[in-house]
Formats: C-alpha cells, structure tokens, sequence
C-alpha cells in the first residue's frame, strides 16, 4: 500500500490533562502516595459487564484507535 492510498486515522477529542504533580517516584518504597490515589483505590471495583465500563470502553478505544493508528474495530 503506498503512502497516498493509506487512510489517516482522525485524531480523537479528549478532556484536559491534568498537571503532573511534583512528586516523582523513581525508587522501590515506601513512598507517599497523594490521598487521591488512596481514595480510587478504596473505591469498589467496576463490572467489566456493566455500563460504566462500556461508557469507559467507548471514551478509551478512539484513542487507542489513533494511537495504534487502527481502524479496526477489534
């Protein structure tokens, strides 16, 4: 396939990034770790089955799309 027959993936729309924090791990523990982790952490798990990971899976796959830049579905 030559370089003009190839179909350019669109760039998908994304939320805003959030600033990365001045603390850097790059040694093994312990390490603080910020309470917002802490917080996810402690959240129950979701159902690979249910809705929120189906909305999260549909947020997710157009990035992956373009960034493995595939149109494949699977």
């Amino acid at each position: 396939m030559t370089t003009k027959e190839h179909k350019a993936i669109p760039v998908p729309q994304v939320e805003a990034r959030t600033p990365i924090p001045p603390q850097n791990l790059r040694v093994p523990g312990p390490t603080p770790v910020p309470q917002e982790v802490l917080d996810a952490q402690a959240a129950p798990m979701i159902n690979h089955r249910g809705p929120e990971f189906s909305a999260l899976m549909k947020r997710v796959t157009p990035r992956l799309q373009y960034f493995f830049q595939t149109a494949s579905r699977f």
